[in-house]
């Protein structure tokens, strides 16, 4: 897979369509399919919007998954 990103004007932030946008292109449905998935957040990303991806992340595949965890690397 290439690198998928979306860009925006200077002074503006990605908007939530933007962000889902952006995960329902990296990753498909059907390649998380009945399997487990662990995220690791680097500790450094505090002041991303974490909350916004990972929602956008278990909306796109947290029903196809076995499991979706998360784990903050502190």
């Amino acid at each position: 897979m290439g690198v998928i990103s979306k860009k925006v004007s200077e002074g503006r932030l990605l908007t939530v369509e933007q962000a889902r946008e952006v995960v329902a292109k990296a990753m498909p449905e059907e390649d998380y399919r009945d399997s487990k998935l662990l995220l690791i957040v680097p500790d450094g990303t505090r002041t991303a919007p974490v909350g916004m991806l990972f929602k956008a992340v278990h909306e796109q595949v947290g029903g196809v998954t076995a499991a979706l965890d998360v784990m903050i690397a502190l």
